[in-house]
This record gives C-alpha cells, structure tokens and sequence, in this order.
C-alpha cells in the first residue's frame, strides 16, 4: 500500500485506530543522510499502538518504599499505565519516487481489547473536537457563560451528551490554562500560583460539602424546572461513568504481588475497585494463619491473625497499629466457598485479605462467582474468569 506523503499515511492510520478504538503513537524512525550529514526529511517511520512497551515498574527513591511497603501502614507504587505489550504496530518506508510504502503491520492485539466505542476519551482523538470548539468556549466564556452552560449548550448541537466527545472537565482545563498563558511573568506567577492552590482547595470544600445535584437544583428552582435540570444531571452522570469505564479498558494498574487472585480481578474490575482489592494483597503481608480445624465434610474452619487497622486522622489512610486480634474463615475446598467474619465482602463488596490469605494456603486460583459483583466490571458484557 503506497501512500504520497507522511502525512496522509498518518491520518490513514489515525483514521484506522479510531474506528477500532485504540490509540497509536510514532514510535521511531530514521532520517536522510547526505554527504554524511542528517537531512530534516524521514526515510522511514513505525507508528505503535498505545498499549505497546512493558510498564514502568520502578520506584522513587525519596518514597522510601521496600517491596511495596513504607513505615507507616501500606503505600503501593501502583499507577494506572497503558503498556501492556500489545505489538501491534506499522512500518513504512520512503521509496525510491518519494512515495510512502507500508513494509510491516501487525493488527492483531494482545492483553488488551480495542472498544470502538470509547475512541471519543481517547485524547489523540478528542483533541481535534476541543480544537473545533475552542473560539465558542472563550466567546462565551468572556460573556460571562459558565463552563457547565456552555458544555450543555455544544451538547445539545450535537443531540446529547453521549455524541458530544468533550467533558465539562476538558473544557475548564482549556480555560484555565490559557489564564495561566496570560500571566506568565514577575508577580503575574505568584499570583497564578496563589490562585491556583485556592482553587485546589476550594474544590476539596466543595466536594466534601455539596453533593452531585447542587450543580444543578438551586433552592430557587422551580418545579417546573425540576424535571429538565433532574435529566441533565442525571445524563451527565451516566456520561461521567462512560468516561470511567473507557479509562479503565484503556488503562490498567501493575501488579503488587503474586496472587492470582488479584490478577483475576485486574483483568475484569474497574479501575477504581480493583485498587480496593489490590490493598487487601498489601495488608495480606500483615496476615498470618495461626489455626485450622475441621467443622464439616470438605469445611475447614481457619483462625487467622491480623493487626488492628487505625485511620491516621492527617493522611485519612489506614496504618496498621501494634495491636493484633483474630478472625475465623470458614472454607469449603469443594465449591471454593468462603466466609470470614469481618464481612467486608458483605459491606463493601471487595474480597477480604483474610480470605485471600486462606486461598493463599490452599492453592485456589479460581474465583467463586460469590466474590465477583457485576456492578464492578469493566463493562456490561459476559465475563470469563
């Protein structure tokens, strides 16, 4: 396949992705030589999927961190990361008219599925819609239009939310950064510096004080108006939960032990769930069977020995004290049942760290259905465990 220039074998390619639903990424290539000096003109290029490259699984040296564990109580170097060693990639060469040559693909993914649906997060592509907006955001903003109406508003051009690929939040970004562009110099920077971390912290108030629907029912609403600015937020709900499953498809958390069980749950819960699961493998290293009997045929009663967990009231995380008590699980080898009396499977819907320390000792790497909520998936589709 032979294209004319760069350029149009790029948006080729682009074009491609989008309809797929993944993002690509120019990932090297070689430039011109004459008379033994580098000309600015490529001779060859190889774009990669996003998912391309293994994971940066390095740590900090000033976190303090050995093996995933600091002095106080449980700290994961666990950060989401695209790179999952997909190979799929596209080498193309210049020939010998000028013309580009594609000499190498591979389409076919790997670790990763490819959602058409979810293109419009995906910010190569989402990019090209804010750039089409951008003179009716600052048009309306200068007016005095607030970043939420105007959203709406470039939403309702398009029939809903759902067709519109730019979020409230993408919106004010533009916004704020080019008032950060405006004041860039002297005392301009102090200033932008102070009113940026007011911000920061007048967001935190917000968020703690009102709920979802203050943005959109004021004590002056009137009942007629009830029911419109009620659907308004409601679809932009939904849309926010779009938002949040399309990153957790195209995003992922590295590992944080050996257990199987955490590897089960990486390939089919949300991101924002799956970190719950991963901090129950980290306090698992504070866990520790101390006895076993018989209740039943194939039911084993195991005690379990666990530190008591405090809330550090400056960080609002848990760290474990010097203080221990005890747990009973009960385990059926037959049908991979559990139960432990913390129930915080029955609370918060997230295995618990005694029970994994249970599955630990007998070898189960299945997981029982009783484990796995569907309000927890990536998606709404049938799962394989």
């Amino acid at each position: 396949m032979v294209f004319l220039t760069l350029d149009d074998l790029d948006n080729f390619f682009r074009r491609y992705a989008k309809q797929q639903g993944f993002g690509i990424v120019k990932a090297g290539g070689a430039y011109k030589q004459e008379k033994g000096k580098t000309v600015n003109e490529r001779r060859n290029c190889t774009w990669k999927c996003e998912s391309g490259g293994k994971p940066d699984a390095r740590i900090r040296a000033s976190s303090r961190l050995l093996n995933g564990v600091s002095g106080k109580g449980v700290k994961m170097a666990n950060k989401k990361t695209k790179k999952v060693g997909c190979p799929v990639m596209l080498h193309a060469k210049v020939t010998k008219d000028g013309k580009w040559q594609i000499r190498n693909v591979v389409l076919q993914h790997q670790n990763h599925e490819p959602v058409p649906s979810i293109s419009k997060y995906i910010s190569m592509f989402h990019r090209e819609d804010l750039n089409a907006v951008r003179r009716r955001l600052f048009q309306h903003h200068d007016e005095g239009v607030s970043i939420p109406q105007i959203h709406s508003a470039l939403a309702a051009e398009r029939n809903g939310v759902e067709n519109f690929p730019v979020c409230e939040r993408q919106l004010r970004n533009v916004v704020d950064k080019e008032k950060r562009l405006k004041m860039m110099e002297g005392d301009a920077n102090a200033m932008a510096a102070y009113f940026h971390r007011m911000r920061m912290r007048r967001t935190q108030r917000v968020e703690s004080m009102n709920s979802f629907f203050d943005k959109y029912l004021k004590k002056q609403t009137r009942l007629y108006e009830f029911v419109q600015q009620y659907c308004k937020a409601m679809e932009r709900r939904a849309e926010d939960e779009k938002q949040a499953d399309a990153e957790s498809a195209r995003f992922c958390h590295q590992l944080v032990s050996d257990f199987p069980i955490e590897r089960v749950f990486q390939k089919i819960y949300t991101s924002a769930k799956f970190v719950e699961v991963q901090q129950e493998c980290m306090k698992n290293l504070y866990v520790s069977i101390v006895g076993c009997k018989v209740v039943d045929e194939n039911v084993l009663e195991y005690t379990i020995e666990d530190r008591v967990w405090v809330r550090d009231p400056n960080t609002r995380k848990e760290v474990p004290t010097r203080r221990k008590r005890e747990y009973e699980v009960k385990y059926n080898s037959n049908s991979y049942e559990a139960w432990c009396v913390c129930k915080l499977m029955e609370s918060s819907g997230i295995i618990c760290r005694h029970i994994i320390a249970v599955f630990e000792k007998n070898d189960v790497e299945e997981v029982h259905d009783m484990f796995i909520l569907r309000r927890w998936h990536k998606d709404k589709q049938d799962y394989v465990v």
